[in-house]
């Protein structure tokens, strides 16, 4: 399907702020199908019912529920009834889209949760057209984030989203927006699975962050200094810029704010 990328990313940034600073538990949940059915929006023309409507109406049964009374947040709306939904049962190009909200996250069950229905990815006898690509939505109640899950042969990765979109996030996105049109299961579960694969994300900011490093030394030996404290500077500058974003993307900021104010204070200054 194409999108116009940069408006679908300004959409989704206003979603995840809405669960961000959502109080209320079924509106939170509400804007995490609402979320999911939009990255869905990515890859499939198909029609996806509204949030509203897959909270009230679209629970899945879950094999033995009762064993999972520690794993789901109960329904909002009716007793002894898990949190569990589909999202899209699709046939073009195949896909099958659940949310799940959680009381905690734990990788144990998110593992166990996305192998409740069989799935074309599951063993090398499935793949075929009986079955359909699983995509799975996850939101806990003990955080913010709102995590996309595709598994391959029992092996899970996982995409954290939490208060806006990170270019990681966009990197691995943006291949979702860029699968051709009328592409094959094979083609679809491929470029998705690989989006989730960092290293070339990685390796692209490690790039950006050296050439940050040669500019800075550059600029501070042109106005006179020497390479040994230039060099010294950008160092801890550079280090210490990151450290605070990572700060910003945890959301600590009321936990961090005394000691990160401290800390700017020993900021290196040149002479």
């Amino acid at each position: 399907m194409q999108v116009d990328f940069k408006n679908w990313i300004i959409d989704a940034n206003r979603i995840l702020r809405e669960i961000s600073e959502s109080k209320e538990g079924r509106e939170r949940a509400t804007y995490a199908i609402e979320l999911g059915s939009r990255i869905l929006n990515l890859i499939t023309d198909e029609s996806i019912s509204d949030a509203v409507d897959i909270l009230g109406e679209n629970v899945l049964p879950l094999p033995n529920s009762e064993r999972y009374d520690t794993w789901f947040v109960g329904h909002p709306d009716f007793e002894g009834t898990k949190s569990v939904f589909t999202i899209l049962e699709g046939s073009d190009p195949g896909l099958q889209a659940k949310f799940y909200w959680l009381k905690k996250r734990t990788n144990s069950i998110m593992a166990g949760a996305v192998h409740f229905t069989p799935n074309w990815e599951d063993a090398e006898w499935s793949r075929n057209d009986n079955y359909k690509i699983g995509i799975d939505f996850f939101l806990c109640e003990n955080s913010r984030s709102f995590f996309v899950v595709v598994s391959n042969l029992g092996k899970l990765r996982v995409l954290e989203l939490r208060g806006y979109l990170t270019n990681t996030d966009i990197s691995v996105l943006q291949k979702w927006a860029d699968l051709p049109v009328g592409a094959s299961k094979t083609v679809i579960h491929e470029s998705i699975w690989e989006s989730f694969k960092l290293q070339s994300v990685n390796s692209k900011f490690y790039a950006g962050v050296a050439d940050a490093f040669s500019e800075l030394v550059q600029e501070l030996e042109s106005q006179g200094k020497s390479k040994q404290d230039s060099k010294l500077f950008a160092s801890r500058l550079l280090g210490r810029l990151i450290f605070v974003w990572f700060l910003r993307r945890m959301d600590q900021y009321s936990e961090s704010t005394w000691s990160v104010l401290a800390w700017v204070n020993y900021l290196p200054k040149l002479n």
